[in-house]
């Protein structure tokens, strides 16, 4: 700055340029004013010092020349995050449309054709028919770690193994023998993104069953427990544990299963905090496509609008509206209808207001799509789950640093 080292813009000491900026009385000066037009008048009014414009060029000054340098390059050159943020914006707004178009029902992923994974067949085998269960001394119960759709849940120890143990009471013989079915088909369930299923134990009114133990907890405890089981989750991350879930999902529906109770609640991690599904009391295999619905099940806060009305036929939208509620949870840590006080007040906001669970309006736009997607009341509109894994790959594949 010219005025830290004490010189005027033409280069004359700051005392000369204070003096001379005061008015003159001299007869030189009064000689210029009263010749008016003349040229040495407009020569010396030309020569005065003007005044100093602090912070910025005098508009009529003439630019000086500058040699090249850093301040040269810092004036020409943009600041050097700028690059990154306009290459970053630009990677978002590819991925918006991309996402815009995996999640419409007419331009997603279709739907792959019935069978096991990718639909290549039959689900996989059993790894072995324990058709007889373990019996209830071999089961060891050590801790209470919560509460399932059917009863309390332990860890505990089985063979030498550590279990999570899940007790169902069932009313009489006829519903026992109906859960008895459903968990010798579950054994035959097998994915990464699923909790394995170990056995059984036949122990009237009690069945028990086996179930992979999970470290890590429940995604809800991680987002919503105590301070010391929360976790800080980057976008990447979250992103991560979506397609996650995602995938165990796309797994179930290409077997004709059905969840119907997803929630934060029902999703497990490990260590490393990767998802598993678990809970799968409530699973129904469908038959054929639908299956009607005799009474309500599930909780309310993640229901789909369908599961409200005796008379719908339930498919596996239904689990992707329950997918749009956890990601409502996991992206924006709000609970669905979380100001309701009862069922009946969520059944009117979905099926007589017609109004889904809200997304924060600040909130990053790629979540929004993926949530709002699975949020359609019509149940017709939401997407496939295997459209949901290509679009939360495309979200995955699509971050940048400051989404780490």
């Amino acid at each position: 700055m010219t005025g830290a080292l004490g010189l005027a813009p033409g280069g004359a000491p700051s005392s000369a340029r204070a003096s001379s900026c005061t008015p003159a009385r001299s007869g030189s000066r009064r000689a210029a004013r009263s010749a008016g037009g003349s040229a040495a008048a407009r020569a010396a009014e030309a020569s005065r010092p003007r005044p100093e414009h602090h912070g910025a060029r005098a508009p009529w000054a003439a630019e000086a020349p500058q040699a090249p340098g850093a301040a040269a390059a810092a004036r020409l050159a943009p600041p050097a995050v700028a690059p990154a943020r306009a290459w970053e914006r630009s990677v978002k707004v590819g991925v918006l449309a991309r996402l815009t178009d995996l999640l419409l029902p007419a331009g997603g992923v279709p739907k792959p054709p019935g069978g096991g994974p990718g639909g290549q067949g039959a689900p996989p085998e059993r790894v072995a028919d324990d058709a007889e269960g373990v019996g209830y001394e071999e089961i060891s119960f050590e801790e209470p770690i919560g509460a399932g759709s059917f009863g309390a849940v332990w860890r505990g120890s089985c063979r030498g193994d550590v279990v999570a143990v899940k007790a169902c009471k069932v009313a009489d013989a006829h519903d026992g023998a109906m859960l008895l079915r459903e968990i010798r088909y579950l054994q035959r369930l097998r994915h990464p993104r699923l909790v394995s299923f170990l056995g059984f134990c036949n122990r009237p009114p009690h069945i028990y069953l086996l179930m992979e133990f999970m470290s890590g907890g429940s995604l809800h405890a991680v987002l919503f427990g105590p301070p010391s089981k929360r976790a800080r989750l980057s976008f990447e991350k979250k992103s991560s544990m979506a397609l996650q879930v995602a995938e165990g999902l796309a797994y179930l529906h290409e077997l004709n299963v059905v969840h119907r109770d997803l929630k934060t609640m029902n999703i497990v991690l490990d260590v490393d905090l990767s998802c598993k599904i678990c809970d799968f009391g409530l699973t129904v295999t469908l038959e054929k496509t639908h299956l009607t619905v005799r009474h309500v099940q599930g909780s309310p806060r993640y229901m789909a609008p369908e599961q409200f009305e005796s008379t719908a036929k339930i498919t596996e939208k239904v689990d992707i509206w329950q997918m749009g509620c956890v990601m409502l949870e996991l992206f924006f840590s709000c609970v669905p209808f979380k100001g309701a006080t009862g069922m009946q007040q969520i059944a009117a906001e979905l099926l007589v207001k017609r109004r889904p669970p809200s997304c924060p309006a600040e909130a990053d736009p790629r979540a929004r799509v993926l949530a709002q997607s699975c949020l359609r009341v019509d149940a017709r509109q939401r997407p496939w789950a295997t459209s949901l894994v290509a679009a939360l790959a495309c979200v995955l594949e699509g971050c940048g640093d400051a989404d780490r």
